[in-house]
């Protein structure tokens, strides 16, 4: 029975060897393919297990490491979602029509009542500065 516990508990040393190893940090999604989880840690055990516990180990080692990368790449897509959301949403193609109207009136209003409004500053300003 120990060699199977071992097995186990190998298992859960490599699932935590391979999440402290994941550069969760990069701008690329982790590799995720089971093949892959597979072979890395076939890699890293080898000849270490004896035969009798490499079916404990291989149902055991990847499990949660699997469930770390889908978690890493989920939050990374959703990242992604609401960078191009918050991108696209500040477009001004993607104003309303109505939105833009007003916005070209504002503009336009400005430009009209800009040397007025600076005239009125001035001499709001010198009659402050003669009294």
């Amino acid at each position: 029975m120990r060699p199977h516990y071992d097995a186990q508990a190998a298992a859960i040393q490599m699932d935590i060897q391979l999440i402290l190893r994941a550069d969760a940090y990069q701008n690329k999604p982790l590799e995720d393919d089971p093949e892959q989880v597979s072979k890395l840690t076939h890699e890293a055990v080898r000849d270490q297990l004896p035969p009798v516990a490499e079916g404990d180990f291989v149902a055991g080692a990847g499990k949660m490491y699997s469930e770390f990368v889908n978690k890493v790449n989920d939050v990374m897509e959703e990242r992604d979602i609401a960078l191009t959301q918050l991108a696209v949403s500040d477009s001004p193609l993607r104003c309303s029509p109505l939105r833009f109207v007003k916005i070209k009136n504002a503009i336009e209003e400005l430009t009209i009542c800009r040397p007025s409004i600076r005239t009125a500053c001035l001499s709001y300003i010198l009659d402050i500065n003669f009294k």
